[in-house]
């Protein structure tokens, strides 16, 4: 979760934005995705930017993608929303879960077209284990290891 309340305009402003937690975030988003895509998914492979990548490979990177895009998104799309104070944390953690779940199930499709419930239910569960693991496991302000 992001501590900033509004929309940054400088440059000195945007190296505070919280781009560690982002990254890792992403990372373990993307990395958990891998793992149960793996698990759930039979063996694919995909060409991607001139590579063979495995499938449950392409589903991390689509989770990770998500939930990056989801985080940039609460920083500088749902400020600018007139009234919507009230609604921005809630709206965040809609648009992450949906953003990872979503990002999982157009890898899926680029797959061979993976059911959309399991898929988005791989993007999504990831999420939550990067968020969780953030919070409670990795964010040092709290405790954490990084």
């Amino acid at each position: 979760q992001c501590e900033m309340d509004h929309p940054m305009s400088t440059s000195s402003e945007i190296s505070q934005l919280p781009w560690k937690e982002w990254a890792v975030k992403s990372l373990v988003v993307g990395t958990a995705a891998t793992v149960a895509g793996s698990l759930l998914f039979p063996p694919q492979s995909i060409y991607l930017a001139g590579a063979q990548v495995p499938g449950s490979v392409a589903m991390g990177l689509g989770a990770a993608g998500g939930s990056l895009a989801a985080d940039l998104t609460h920083q500088f799309v749902l400020p600018y929303i007139p009234h919507n104070e009230k609604y921005e944390k809630m709206e965040y953690a809609a648009m992450s879960v949906a953003g990872a779940g979503l990002g999982t199930y157009a890898a899926s499709q680029l797959l061979g077209g993976a059911a959309f419930v399991p898929s988005v239910a791989v993007g999504a569960g990831s999420y939550l284990v990067g968020d969780y693991s953030w919070h409670h496991f990795l964010n040092k302000a709290e405790g954490g290891l990084l």
